[in-house]
């Protein structure tokens, strides 16, 4: 029972950590799958969650097509990005994928220690800096209305 750690050209990282800790007979298991391709593309089984770092939701077309894919999955999934305004185009690039939105974004609280500067306009970020989660529209048919949340103040440009 140890870690197993795989590269594959293309597919990314895979490992596998085995505990040796026994529940009701039977083995836990963590696997996790790093992959810098397109969500859409990967195949397997459905994912019990998704992180993606620093996303960049409205910068790649490719999101349009992933959103759409998490959605239907409804796989809990956390993204995080480096600022604000970043968080609120993200919010406004999930509304146009799917139909649903983002968690207001929140400091996260593991973001590197370190400040950078932008190339372009030398503000001060973080990579990593804000966390939100996926807030997924109800399935239709299904009656239910989403929460009303707080609207995320719009950062000055």
């Amino acid at each position: 029972d140890g870690p197993e750690v795989s590269v594959r050209p293309g597919s990314g990282v895979s490992a596998r950590l085995s505990s040796s800790t026994k529940e009701k007979g039977g083995r836990r298991d963590l696997q996790i799958k790093v992959s810098a391709r397109p969500y859409h593309l990967l195949q397997g089984p459905k994912p019990d969650l998704v992180i993606g770092f620093n996303s960049g939701f409205g910068l790649k077309d490719t999101w349009l097509s992933s959103l759409p894919r998490l959605q239907s999955l409804r796989v809990p999934a956390f993204f995080t990005e480096s600022s604000e305004y970043g968080c609120v185009m993200d919010d406004q690039t999930m509304a146009v994928a799917t139909g649903g939105g983002t968690s207001p974004p929140r400091p996260n609280p593991f973001r590197s220690p370190f400040r950078l500067r932008a190339a372009d306009n030398c503000m001060p970020w973080y990579c990593n800096a804000f966390i939100f989660h996926l807030v997924y529209k109800p399935p239709q048919g299904s009656g239910a209305r989403p929460a009303p949340g707080p609207v995320p103040p719009v950062p000055a440009p």
